[in-house]
């Protein structure tokens, strides 16, 4: 009796053993069986000879291995469950990290995009502008051949925008900006990229245009679709503007270069007169910077009371009475010598200060 026991023992032991690699369908039907063989050895002995402690002994212990079975697998089924619950806990919180950090992706890319675009016209800004100018120079950098590849940039500056938002106020000056946006996007659109700067200015950049003649012959088609007249709330409105572009690598190959020679051409456009292109040259730069010398000077000159009239007599031809004087400015400076008066009176009405000058040869 004790060896059956004993062997009953090891059974339960094997079978708890094993309760963790069986499936929950198999330990359900283990315990059935067992529960049931319990009871018919009960239900059997107690009729034939309910005395006899062997079998009741064998059908105790077979509940006994039920009740263990059950308890094991109410056991495995309750940390089954604890872990699909924390396995749905994890998964939902990682769906809950993803989703976030989707919509942080996403804001990024909508604040990336707002801080790239100008909001009144659509174009790209002059962040845009910078970070397109980096790609395009690359590629040219990697060019086959003796140098980098030649391309275009320039910059736009409107004409006279001014009286037209005093005139029309901002919100007309804002729609003629919009017009003049889809026109000059239109005018390059297969050959380059336009962006829009702060105020009345537009820049371009021409990864197509490798030469002088190529470059003026886009500027030519820019001054073209600004020619035509534009709408503002039915009033008819011209305006130009002034162009200065330079060719890649020749300017320099940084964007620091390569912006300092843009302003260059453009401020020797502007000094023209309206509606001017100019190519940057080392020859501009130089002419451009003995201007700014010329000015710094005159500005000194008019304020150290230099400058000097020399009056000319004005002389009747009929009978040679005196009829009056010419004031003529005569300006000798310290350092350059005799300034001719056709260099530093257009450069004096250029910069607004001819009005000082005026006043200094008068009185």
């Amino acid at each position: 009796m004790a060896k059956e026991v004993s062997k009953r023992e090891h059974f339960v032991e094997r079978v708890a053993a094993q309760l963790k690699g069986n499936n929950r369908m198999f330990l359900i039907a283990a315990a059935f069986f067992l529960i049931a063989a319990g009871f018919v050895s009960l239900t059997t002995e107690w009729l034939l000879s309910p005395q006899s402690a062997k079998y009741w002994i064998a059908a105790l212990m077979s509940i006994a291995a039920a009740c263990i079975i059950v308890q094991l697998l109410s056991t495995d089924t309750s940390e089954s469950l604890d872990r699909q619950r924390e396995d749905e806990e994890s998964e939902q919180a990682r769906r809950a990290r993803q989703s976030k950090s989707e919509l942080v992706r996403t804001e990024d890319g909508k604040v990336l995009t707002l801080s790239f675009t100008d909001k009144t016209t659509g174009l790209g800004n002059k962040m845009r502008f910078l970070e397109k100018f980096k790609t395009v120079s690359q590629v040219a950098n990697l060019s086959i051949g003796e140098g980098p590849k030649s391309f275009a940039a320039g910059v736009l500056n409107l004409d006279g925008m001014k009286p037209i938002n005093d005139l029309y106020g901002v919100a007309g000056g804002d729609l003629l900006l919009i017009q003049c946006a889809n026109r000059l996007r239109a005018a390059v659109e297969e050959t380059g990229y336009v962006f829009r700067h702060e105020g009345a200015e537009f820049s371009f950049i021409l990864p197509n245009d490798t030469t002088r003649e190529e470059v003026q012959q886009t500027g030519r088609l820019l001054q073209e679709v600004l020619a035509a007249p534009f709408d503002i709330n039915g009033s008819s409105v011209r305006l130009s503007g002034s162009f200065g572009f330079v060719l890649y690598p020749e300017a320099g190959t940084t964007i620091e270069k390569v912006t300092a020679a843009i302003e260059t051409a453009l401020y020797h456009s502007k000094r023209r007169g309206r509606g001017r292109l100019t190519i940057y040259s080392p020859e501009i730069e130089q002419t451009v910077r003995e201007n700014a010398m010329l000015e710094q000077a005159l500005r000194r000159a008019i304020s150290d009371d230099i400058i000097s009239p020399h009056y000319q007599p004005i002389v009747s031809l009929q009978d040679g009475n005196l009829l009056g004087f010419e004031a003529l400015a005569r300006w000798i400076d310290p350092e350059l010598g005799f300034v001719s008066p056709a260099k530093f009176v257009p450069l004096a009405e250029e910069r607004g200060i001819i009005a000082q000058l005026t006043e200094l040869l008068l009185y």
